[in-house]
């Protein structure tokens, strides 16, 4: 690896004062690139098709509960316990956007 040579010379230069310190900065180096060869590796793996579709549904789901679910009462009709609740779904729509724009 060109890694490794680089480190060599910089250790005959002197840049690296001991051997432990090139034996501990050349296994940082490995370690690192054992975990970008992981990272590369979930790129290989295939998302079924029916995960896809099984995700659109409950996001599509999700929203259409919350959508009936934050409706307001209406005051005419002078509910028990009733508190006024009439407000602009700002977060509910702003989630909304994100997760359609993510699933898209």
């Amino acid at each position: 690896m060109w890694a490794n040579q680089v480190l060599v010379t910089a250790r005959r230069e002197g840049r690296i004062q001991t051997d432990f310190g090139l034996r501990m900065v050349i296994e940082c180096l490995a370690d690192f690139r054992d975990k970008c060869s992981v990272c590369f590796v979930y790129d290989w793996i295939t998302v079924p098709l029916v995960y896809t579709q099984v995700v659109t549904f409950a996001t599509y789901s999700y929203f259409a509960v919350a959508l009936l679910g934050q409706q307001y009462l209406d005051p005419s009709q002078k509910h028990p316990g009733y508190t006024r609740d009439f407000y602009f779904p700002g977060f509910t729509i702003l989630q909304f956007l994100f997760y359609m724009g993510w699933l898209k």
